[in-house]
């Protein structure tokens, strides 16, 4: 890609994120797999962060879904660890939610974190739940 368009994406999304963070709403991010990178920093545009503690799939029982929470098993900036610097304000938006210091922790070693280690590290809440779901019967 050449370096115009890189700089209009980037700048693009920047300002997408940054209408997330803006919106007058709480917003959620609910972390149901890996964040990493861009799904990570999108994550951090969001108000709360939730993700799962635990594998289980979905079901379906007597036409109810069944689900729980997935687990999340990787959760960073995995970009830095090529010497690249997350484009889209992940570095300004990790240090104010983490510190200084575990944000540079996150950044500098490109560590990734699991669903619970994010919970620890200030980063989610987890949420362990089920949920149902009826689902309307075809004829």
């Amino acid at each position: 890609m050449p370096k115009v368009q890189v700089d209009k994406f980037l700048v693009d999304l920047r300002g997408a994120l940054g209408k997330l963070e803006a919106l007058p709403m709480p917003t959620i991010a609910a972390i149901d797999g890996p964040a990493l990178g861009g799904g990570l920093e999108l994550s951090l545009a969001c108000d709360l962060r939730v993700a799962g503690e635990r594998e289980s799939p979905c079901e379906i029982l007597d036409f109810n879904l069944f689900c729980a929470a997935h687990h999340v098993s990787k959760i960073g900036l995995p970009e830095t660890s090529l010497g690249v610097i997350p484009g889209a304000g992940g570095t300004q938006r990790a240090t104010r939610l983490l510190g200084v210091s575990k944000a540079k922790d996150l950044i500098f070693t490109a560590r990734m974190l699991t669903g619970t280690e994010a919970y620890e590290w200030g980063m989610s809440f987890l949420h362990t739940f089920s949920y149902s779901v009826t689902l309307p019967i075809r004829s």
